[in-house]
């Protein structure tokens, strides 16, 4: 406890100074995000996500409190932002996006104990929200596009809960919580397949269907940078996808299932 005061102002101190350094790099309003916006992103992320964790191991419950309050703000800025008249297409706008569903999933795993939840969080954040910080969409320009605060507030809670489960709450996901994850993440892409698909054959969105989940028969320009530009075309992509995806869960699993071997010979994995 006594030494919480001085994570939080040392957390305040990270937020007002990667705020004035993303400032400070932003060229004008709506401009394109350079790779110096990217990097200063990351390593701002990088950041606050020490002092979270530090945050979290001096005093979970305070931690826990702000951070989910943070979450939900991030959730609901996003949720709210895009279904405004002015800037809602109906083809990507809707809250049921991977991350979108994440985000919200990131505040009840902060409030509710539930190991479905943690992993749900830990595959789904460390597994595919990774690729956002990778490569991210191309339509939310610099710091002074209110787009570049939504897009990296909300992937930043997520990845970041991803973190704070296994760094604080000591998550250390099974092959149950593979299998369970899997299978959670395996029926949304089903969903959204056949949300996307059956768009399309309606004709909407000028006949491109929609894009949830980038599962659909079309992609949209914004991940012109995407590795999924090199998954194929409709129907294989959605299915490549789905096996990448699995592929990645299994590896983040992976050194866990090893580690416990290990340390733990005698010890039954459930």
């Amino acid at each position: 406890m006594q030494g919480l005061p001085a994570v939080q102002a040392g957390g305040a101190g990270v937020a007002g100074l990667g705020i004035l350094l993303l400032n400070l790099i932003a060229e004008q309003t709506g401009s394109a995000m350079t790779p110096t916006q990217h990097l200063a992103a990351l390593v701002v992320f990088t950041a606050v996500v020490v002092v979270l964790v530090l945050a979290g191991r001096k005093n979970d419950k305070l931690a826990r409190r702000v951070f989910a309050g943070i979450a939900l703000g991030a959730w609901l800025l996003s949720s709210v932002f895009y279904v405004l008249p002015k800037n809602i297409e109906p083809d990507k706008s809707l809250p049921i996006q991977a991350c979108d569903l994440l985000a919200l999933f990131a505040v009840i795993t902060l409030a509710l104990p539930s190991r479905l939840m943690r992993a749900v969080m830990y595959f789904g954040g460390v597994g595919l929200t990774t690729q956002a910080f990778i490569t991210p969409t191309s339509d939310i320009g610099g710091p002074g596009n209110i787009k570049f605060w939504i897009f990296w507030s909300l992937h930043g809670v997520v990845l970041a809960t991803a973190i704070y489960v296994v760094a604080v709450d000591r998550f250390r996901p099974t092959v149950v919580d593979l299998r369970n994850a899997s299978l959670f993440w395996g029926g949304y892409a089903v969903a959204m397949i056949a949300l996307n698909y059956g768009t399309f054959v309606a004709g909407l969105n000028g006949g491109q269907g929609w894009y949830y989940g980038y599962l659909g028969p079309t992609l949209p320009e914004i991940v012109s940078g995407s590795i999924l530009r090199h998954f194929g075309d409709w129907p294989v992509r959605p299915m490549v996808m789905m096996l990448f995806a699995l592929s990645v869960f299994i590896l983040i699993w992976l050194p866990w299932a090893v580690g416990r071997k290990v340390l733990c010979p005698h010890e039954q994995e459930t």
